[in-house]
């Protein structure tokens, strides 16, 4: 298997592997582009139904733990899983959802201290989707459930995209509330063993909250996106630790669109993966934000696909993960590195 990395443009010829600058896949940038490499590592999970990874966090000796769903299987909807830096599966656990459904899965798995936490959306009987929060303990060879509970309103849909964690255990999530174009940004705030504190929702038109971090005195910072007369716009707030807005909420737009989907923080900010528009006009674009969400500076991929999550690699050098489609056929997963 081959891959390939789209970098910001640079001379021809200039090295990339580990330069800091773009690719490290130890080719030369040609246009712009690096040479095909070989993929290292490659581990596939099968369900019967598909399935899909949606997150992924580092776990000690370099292995890593992977989460994510099978959309028509509601006995395997959640899955969490360990994989070695040889791509040995360690273990699996599958969380069973009431009720199967295309939205019912695993989204966000953070690893704080010696736990495992995932949040996501479930399929219940007798009120929809709910958000479902689950506590994972690994001894390295075996996991198990601490806990897992899930939250909602019966007649109302609510899913989780993401959640963060304090060092307290402490634990927010973040992600819709709502169905159309009445879907609102919604948020959870958790104690470490799971009890309900309180929820919010933040009107989007149609939108939602896709991240979000703890900040040092409990409030939150988060990114999503709401809507304008069906086109999206990306937001950066923040909330106070009752989850009350104490920040004027700094809007992003684009002439097609634009939603943001994960945060990495800088030295001074935030770096912000986002896609502008959809279809044929679909493109990663990433955006550099002070600590307050100024806007410093946002660039658009020049090739038809979309970022959907961030990591930082060194001080000044992030890697996007999302998809490419530069000759309008099926998408090919992609790593950008960006600075």
């Amino acid at each position: 298997k081959t891959s390939s990395c789209a970098v910001i443009g640079r001379k021809d010829g200039e090295p990339c592997a580990d330069d800091g600058k773009g690719c490290t896949i130890g080719a030369q940038c040609l246009s712009g582009q690096c040479q095909p490499g070989k993929i290292e590592r490659f581990h596939a999970i099968a369900s019967p139904s598909g399935a899909v990874v949606q997150s992924v966090a580092g776990a000690d000796n370099g292995d890593v733990y992977a989460v994510g769903g099978s959309a028509g299987d509601k006995a395997a909807s959640w899955w969490i899983s360990r994989l070695q830096p040889t791509s040995k599966h360690l273990w699996t656990l599958l969380l069973t959802n009431e009720v199967a459904h295309a939205e019912a899965r695993a989204e966000k798995v953070v690893r704080k201290l010696t736990n495992i936490y995932v949040a996501g959306t479930t399929g219940t009987k007798n009120a929809g989707l709910n958000v479902k929060v689950a506590v994972i303990a690994d001894d390295g060879k075996k996991a198990s459930v601490s806990w897992q509970k899930s939250f909602g309103k019966q007649g109302v849909d609510e899913g989780a995209l993401s959640l963060a964690v304090r060092s307290s255990g402490a634990i927010a999530t973040a992600g819709w509330g709502g169905t159309g174009s009445s879907r609102k940004m919604h948020f959870i705030r958790l104690t470490s063993t799971g009890s309900f504190i309180k929820s919010r929702d933040i009107t989007a038109a149609g939108g939602a909250a896709t991240d979000l971090r703890f900040r040092s005195d409990g409030g939150l910072v988060y990114i999503g996106y709401s809507k304008v007369g069906g086109t999206p716009r990306a937001v950066f707030g923040q909330l106070a630790a009752d989850l009350t807005p104490d920040a004027t909420v700094v809007k992003y737009s684009h002439p097609d669109g634009l939603q943001a989907y994960s945060m990495a923080e800088t030295v001074d900010g935030w770096m912000v993966a986002a896609t502008v528009a959809a279809g044929s006009k679909q493109r990663a674009a990433w955006l550099r934000l002070d600590s307050k969400g100024t806007l410093l500076h946002m660039r658009v991929s020049q090739l038809q696909g979309a970022a959907w999550g961030i990591v930082r690699l060194d001080k000044e050098l992030w890697a996007l993960s999302g998809a490419t489609n530069p000759s309008g056929g099926n998408d090919n997963a992609a790593i950008f590195a960006v600075d």
